[in-house]
Order: structure tokens, then C-alpha cells, then sequence
């Protein structure tokens, strides 16, 4: 369903007049076209705002030129020029397009999280331009049952994110077979979907969202759309993990208000045997929000190491049972390294009364508890509390300098949920 994007014609507009100054400067202000949108019966080109950026230093990839990275945010979020400046300083060219249809109001200044002031949906002032209009705005998409797909948000938010990576692709200074794509919470979901569509991609980063959102214990209010029959008809991410041979890092938080580690674990299940460099990350006190991604060095330390290769990313295998009351972990991993079981003594619910909720927010009931592992001749060995019910194991190793920590799939009742 998105065949013709790979082909639809790429027009871009800068502006410089919106182009940051100060700590951002270098960071330009353009505009692109998404795929067609009907307005009162009559199809008109939809205009994608997106901050892009090139780094003036960067390691060559094999082909000599800089890698890219596509930059999705998420809900409340808008393009962010001061996360295109994060990964130029890292040696990429990138680029952050506005997947809700929004446009600034004013020029950008130069502050780190590189916010321009107010956004307004649809093309307005300078932006404006006969024969064109807004892609849609997040609907919650609640508009798949009543509209066709052209029509629907998701399906924009999809197609500008394959236009963007063809965008970078175009440019000559740029490898087009080392572009990649990080997305946050609404982000990381479209990031999860992006991944079937899109082969091209080098490697693949969702944080938070990720596909299974219409499972048991997915929670909150970007889980609900896809308990809807219509929107399960079109933008299951699962439908199409098999086909994904991306290298994925699966980055979520054990205590998150917004998504569960069931749908994220079960993700990494489906796409794990598709590359050898897929991770699932489960981090502890990590909390949701667009500065807290940011904050996260295993994201960039993720992306070199698929790019260049040059970095070894620690490895961990299923869970299995020696018979003993033993889990046991097969483990790859260079350098100093620990590990950790986590558990929780009651099956996985979620409410408004956990104990790691705030504002009334659904969180996770069961508190959870560590016990210690063993590491030894490439192999992970606990013994299991006798109270735990379901239970994943964390090894956390030394990448570029930082911690690395990544993780085997969550499973209940020594069993796989």
C-alpha cells in the first residue's frame, strides 16, 4: 500500500528566514511533498515541514560519504531542530520532519531542545501555497474506519518517513545504504511500522512504542487504537515483522505510563532471527519523554556500531531451565560485564493504583525485584525465587564507554507469555 512512495516525486523548499542561529545554527528549515490528501473532493499535494542538517565533521562509511538518520517524534512533539544538531554533532546528516501536519509560527533560535515556539496546523504565512495542504493531524487514528487510507494520519505519518529517508538518500554527500530511523512513543509506533515497509533502512531505533499494542497488558491511550478493528486491519506492525531484516534495538522503560515491556518483548521475539544485531533494551527508572530518549547514549552507540562496525554490542540469548530451578542465558560480551534478574511475584496487570504511577497515569501494579546472576564460560546462571512469576535477564556491558545494557524476552511462569 505504500508502493508508490518509493517513486513519488521529491520537492524540497528551504526557508531560510526560519533557519536556526546560535548553538543550532547550520540547521535549515524546508519543506517537502508528502503523498496526496483530498480536500473537498479534489486531491491536492500535502507540504511536510522538517528541520534537516549536515555535519561538518563525520566518520566515511565505506563508500566515503556520512551516514543519516531519519528523526520521528512523538505525541505533543513536533520537528525538534535541536535533535538534528544531536546527531550532526554524532557525524550524521539527519533530518525531523512534523508528522502531524504542523508548521512554526516563527523562526527558531539557537536553544538545545531546538524548540521554535508555537507550531499551527496546515501551511499558513510563508508556507502557504496554492495546491496544497496539511497531511492529517494525529487522529488517534480513529479515522480508519470511516475514511479511505489516503485519508488516514498513520498512513502520512508512514509515507513521510520513507519520503524522508529518500530525501537524505538524494543528497550526494549522503550513503543512501547507511540511513536509519529513530522514533519516540508515537514515534517509535510509526518507527515499528515504518521497519516493514521500508527495507532500505540501515538500522532502527523505537523508544517506548513498538507493534502488539492490541495485547494484553498494552496500556494507555496509544495502545487503544489498535484494539479497533479497522485500524488493526491496516497498521498492525506485527502483520509484517517477518519480512523485516532491519537490525532493530527495541528501547522501553519496565516502568512506563504509556506502554507496557510485553508488546516491546514480543516485537524483539518476531524480529530477533531477522538480524544478528537486534536488541531488546528494558531500562529501569527510564522515564517518557522526548529529553529522556535524548539523554539515552546507547541510541547513537546503538547506530555506529550497525554503521560502522566498530563496536561490539553485547549479546543474550533466551531464557531457558537447567531442571535445577535454574534459569541459564547463553551471552556474548566483551569486556567487563554484569547481569541481573529481574522479576515480579504476580502475573503483569496495570493500573491507576501502581506504585509507580503519578497524576492518576496506568502503570504497572507489581513492584519489581532483583536477584543475582552468575556469569561464566559464556553463560548466564540464576536460581529462580521460588515467588517469581514473570521475569526477564539484564546484561549490561561497556559500549564506547557507557553502559549497554541489553536484555532476554520478558516470559511468565518460566514459560513464554
Amino acid at each position: 500500500m505504500f508502493r508508490s512512495v518509493f517513486d513519488y516525486p521529491l520537492n524540497i523548499k528551504y526557508y531560510p528566514e526560519f533557519d536556526f542561529s546560535g548553538d543550532l545554527s547550520g540547521v535549515r528549515a524546508i519543506t517537502f511533498d508528502g503523498m496526496p490528501f483530498i480536500v473537498n473532493g479534489q486531491p491536492m499535494k500535502t507540504k511536510v515541514f522538517a528541520y534537516i542538517g549536515f555535519p561538518e565533521k563525520f566518520t566515511p562509511t565505506e563508500s566515503g560519504k556520512m551516514p543519516g538518520i531519519v528523526l520521528v517524534h512523538g505525541g505533543g512533539g513536533h520537528a525538534f531542530g535541536g535533535w538534528v544538531k544531536m546527531w550532526n554533532d554524532r557525524g550524521y546528516a539527519a533530518v525531523a520532519m512534523d508528522v502531524t501536519g504542523d508548521f512554526p509560527e516563527k523562526p527558531g533560535y539557537g536553544t538545545v531542545e531546538g524548540a521554535p515556539g508555537s507550531f499551527v496546523h496546515g501551511p499558513h504565512a510563508v508556507f502557504a501555497e496554492d495546491g496544497y495542504t496539511a497531511a492529517p493531524a494525529n487522529s488517534g487514528m480513529t479515522d480508519c474506519g470511516t475514511k479511505p487510507m489516503s485519508q488516514h494520519w498513520m498512513y502520512h505519518a508512514i509515507a513521510d518517513c520513507i519520503l524522508a529517508r529518500r530525501l537524505l538518500a538524494a543528497d550526494e554527500r549522503v550513503d543512501p545504504d547507511c540511513i536509519g530511523i529513530t522514533g519516540i512513543s508515537w514515534g517509535g509506533i510509526i518507527t515499528s511500522l515504518v521497519i516493514g515497509h521500508d527495507s532500505a533502512l540501515k538500522f532502527a531505533i523505537p523508544v517506548y512504542g513498538s507493534g502488539y499494542l492490541g495485547e494484553d497488558c498494552s496500556l494507555g491511550l496509544c495502545a487503544l487504537p489498535f484494539q479497533d478493528k479497522d485500524a488493526r486491519r491496516f497498521y498492525l506492525a506485527e502483520d509484517r515483522f517477518a519480512q523485516v531484516n532491519t537490525p532493530v534495538l527495541w528501547l522501553c522503560s519496565n516502568t512506563d505510563t504509556f506502554f507496557s515491556i510485553m508488546p516491546n518483548s514480543l516485537s524483539y521475539r518476531d524480529t530477533k532471527d531477522g538480524n544478528a544485531l537486534t536488541r531488546l533494551s528494558i531500562l529501569s527508572q527510564f522515564g517518557h519523554s522526548h529529553a529522556f530518549a535524548w539523554n539515552r547514549a546507547c541510541i547513537m552507540d546503538y547506530a555506529d556500531a550497525v554503521v560502522y562496525g566498530n563496536m561490539d554490542i553485547p549479546r543474550i540469548g533466551d531464557i531457558t531451565t537447567d531442571g535445577e530451578n535454574n534459569i541459564v542465558c547463553d551471552y556474548e560480551c566483551d569486556g567487563e560485564s554484569t547481569a541481573v534478574l529481574r522479576y515480579i511475584k504476580a502475573a503483569m496487570t496495570y493500573s491507576t493504583d501502581s506504585p509507580y504511577s503519578w497524576n492518576g497515569s496506568i502503570c504497572i501494579d507489581q513492584e519489581w525485584h532483583d536477584a543475582p546472576c552468575t556469569l561464566e564460560n559464556g553463560k548466564i546462571k540464576c536460581s529462580v525465587p521460588a515467588d517469581a512469576v514473570g521475569m526477564y535477564v539484564e546484561l549490561c556491558g561497556i559500549v564506547n564507554g557507557g553502559d549497554f545494557a541489553v536484555c532476554s524476552q520478558y516470559v511468565e511462569n518460566r514459560g513464554e507469555k
